[in-house]
């Protein structure tokens, strides 16, 4: 199965920044009034060659907003991730 996603970020605050998953400070909001961080397109890859396996796969690509344009570094950034599930 293949499926694809689009995801749009914006700080809810100006006086605020944006944050890691682990929820440390990843960018001050000190240096931008812009809302706008970004976007994610995604394609995911998903495999189930037995009842017990199943295999994924995941390209993302974060297209940066004015936001971390104007905190920089505001580049672009790829991810790629594959995982194997067992089930017992």
């Amino acid at each position: 199965m293949v499926t694809a996603d689009w995801a749009f970020f914006w700080r809810e605050s100006l006086k605020d920044g944006v944050y890691r998953l682990s929820g440390s400070l990843l960018r001050t909001g000190r240096l931008s009034r812009a809302r706008y961080a970004g976007s994610t397109p995604a394609l995911t890859l998903t495999w189930s060659p037995t009842r017990h396996i199943t295999v994924v796969a995941s390209y993302i690509h974060f297209f940066a907003g004015p936001f971390f344009h104007e905190t920089p570094p505001g580049k672009d950034l790829n991810y790629v991730t594959t995982w194997i599930d067992y089930k017992f």
